[in-house]
Order: C-alpha cells, then structure tokens, then sequence
C-alpha cells in the first residue's frame, strides 16, 4: 500500500513538476518578448531633438523662425520633390553597388566592367551632393537674412556633426584592423 501511495505521490509531483516547468517557460518567453519589445520602443521614441537620420532636416525647416504660410507651403513642396529624387538617387546607387559586388565577385572579373561601374557609381554619388546642394540653395532662397542664419547654423550642425560611419559610431575613427 506505502509502495502504491509513494507512486501515485511522486506521479503527481511530476505531473505538477512538467505543468510548473512548461508554464514557467511560457511565461518567461512572455517577459522576454515584452522586455524586448520595451526595449526597442525606447529606443526609437526616446530619442531627443530628432535625432533620427534624416528626420532631423525636416525638423530644422519646420523651426525655422518667423516663417511665413507661404514659406511653409514652398518649402513642404521642395521637399517633398527632393525626398522622391533622393529615393531615386539612393535606388540606383544601391542597384550599382549590387552590380559592382557581383561583377567583383565573379569568377572571371572583367576589370573594364568593373572601372565602368566604379565611374557610373561616383556620377551617382555627385549626382546626389549637387541635387543637396541645389535643394538647400532653393530653400535658402525663400529665407529671409535671419531665417537663413538659423537654417545655416542649425543644417550645419545636422549636417556634419551628427553624421554616423558605417559602424553607427559617431565621428571619425582610425582603422585599428579589427571590425
């Protein structure tokens, strides 16, 4: 009868045992994915002044001082037009690079092919600088003296202190041999 008993209990306590132990995995997999998902939702809303790539030029036109409903009006046209060449641009850079890595990585590399990928890859890239250029004069142009002063200092600092390398560090680094 003990023999019995001492089965049944410790059939019980495995039963309980499995339940606990798969109920615990469930519910440590709910933390997990919560934990994860919080984490993420910090990250991308908790950042400060724009921060955000290319997010941060829209802001700098929307605080420009003193503008004007017209201002505004022309320059969320300007945009809107430079924002679909910019896509364009960035889709044929991207399709070149895709070009260039499989004609390198082929196993009988044609070297002209890949200089004249290497040529239309750079018209792409000064393409793209001289589309920037040309949008900021335009905008520029709708400014008035105190506006521009505003929009200059704050695209600069947009502009060129808060690029990232392709490591998502800021600023430059000097090679060290590891990656």
């Amino acid at each position: 009868m003990k023999k019995k008993s001492l089965i049944i209990e410790n059939f019980i306590i495995n039963i309980f045992f499995i339940f606990f132990m798969k109920s615990l995995k469930v519910l440590g997999s709910l933390v997990l994915i919560f934990c994860i998902s919080l984490g993420g939702f910090s990250q991308k809303h908790g950042k400060k002044d724009g921060c955000d790539g290319h997010n941060e030029r829209g802001n700098v036109y929307k605080k420009i001082p003193e503008l004007t409903a017209d201002q505004e009006k022309k320059i969320e046209s300007l945009v809107l037009t430079h924002k679909r060449k910019r896509i364009d641009f960035r889709n044929k850079k991207a399709s070149k690079e895709v070009h260039l890595r499989t004609l390198e990585t082929s196993s009988t590399p044609n070297t002209k092919e890949i200089n004249k990928t290497i040529e239309e890859l750079g018209s792409i890239k000064t393409a793209m600088a001289k589309e920037g250029s040309n949008h900021r004069m335009q905008v520029r142009a709708l400014l008035t003296e105190k506006q521009k002063l505003y929009f200059d200092t704050h695209f600069e600092k947009k502009g060129k202190h808060n690029k990232r390398d392709h490591r998502g560090k800021k600023g430059h680094h000097k090679y060290d041999g590891k990656h």
